[in-house]
């Protein structure tokens, strides 16, 4: 009889397993693109991201009044976090 308990919890395990739908690992992967975006943000804004194109936020903000172009850093870590999770 314990044999049969045993096996019957692992089918049930199983089979929530198998029946998880595609959209929880959807909604798992836009909260790590967000997560990774958000600290990649903050990470610009104090100067700590060393793959940002320009040094920080402040040098982003000098660099568009002197007419330059370029993604902001929303733009830049949007992008940067969905690179990494794909």
């Amino acid at each position: 009889m314990k044999g049969f308990v045993q096996n019957s919890l692992i089918l049930i395990l199983l089979l929530g397993c198998a029946s998880t739908p595609n959209d929880t690992i959807e909604v798992a992967r836009r909260e790590s693109i967000k997560k990774l975006e958000m600290g990649c943000l903050e990470d610009v804004f104090w100067g700590m991201q060393p793959d940002y194109p320009l040094t920080d936020y402040t040098t982003y903000v000098i660099w568009m009044e002197m007419g330059g172009t370029g993604p902001s850093p929303e733009e830049w870590c949007r992008e940067y976090a969905r690179n990494r999770v794909n």
